[in-house]
């Protein structure tokens, strides 16, 4: 049997995570043209919803309560930046390939950092600062399979452009959370705020 600490079941999680992501653009890819991409991003909440329901409410035993006014902004600003991540994913890959897709997603993490230290006002380290630099090049270099020629190849098009704002909006997520649960606005569970997004009621 393995065992795992909270360090390990961290990277586990981290890597699973970042499995799905990679394979969501060559799968976007396929649906695009057969599927509106607004239909599709609302398909895509409406099931996340349900699934969500069923699982809070066996959690939390059915005691779901609607969001108050303060919960609901947080929830509509959330919701509103998966949402626009989604369909931007969609509609990029209607003038793009998921290999462009997939570079331009390794700047999230430099986008947080930089929405993180000039919106929120977080600090970030210089060791913070030098590990997502060599996190975007190696990702990049990942993607790219150690192919210089085809970075020198990469040009932006519309639907490049399109996802760039998709990603920032993505990046946006994390830090809002996190400044809104220092505020007191979300005090839930990451189960309930997840829920919440996505049904954004």
């Amino acid at each position: 049997m393995f065992s795992f600490d909270s360090n390990k079941k961290a990277h586990l999680l981290m890597v699973t995570w970042s499995i799905l992501i990679a394979s969501s653009f060559p799968a976007a890819s396929l649906i695009v043209g057969k599927i509106d991409t607004t239909s599709i991003t609302a398909l895509r909440f409406i099931i996340s919803s349900c699934l969500f329901f069923i699982f809070i409410s066996i959690s939390f035993k059915f005691k779901i309560k609607l969001p108050k006014i303060k919960d609901f902004i947080c929830y509509s600003t959330l919701s509103a930046c998966l949402v626009f991540y989604f369909w931007s994913l969609f509609k990029a890959l209607e003038t793009t390939t998921p290999l462009h897709t997939g570079i331009l997603f390794t700047s999230v993490p430099l986008f947080t950092a930089l929405i993180s230290n000039q919106i929120f006002k977080v600090k970030i380290s210089k060791h913070i600062k030098t590990a997502l630099l060599l996190g975007a090049v190696g990702a990049i270099w990942a993607v790219l399979k150690g192919d210089i020629e085809l970075l020198s190849a990469f040009s932006f098009n519309s639907g490049d452009q399109t996802f760039i704002f998709g990603c920032i909006t993505f990046a946006f997520y994390g830090p809002f959370v996190n400044f809104s649960k220092k505020k007191g606005m979300l005090t839930a569970s990451s189960a309930v705020i997840t829920f919440c997004d996505n049904a954004d009621w």
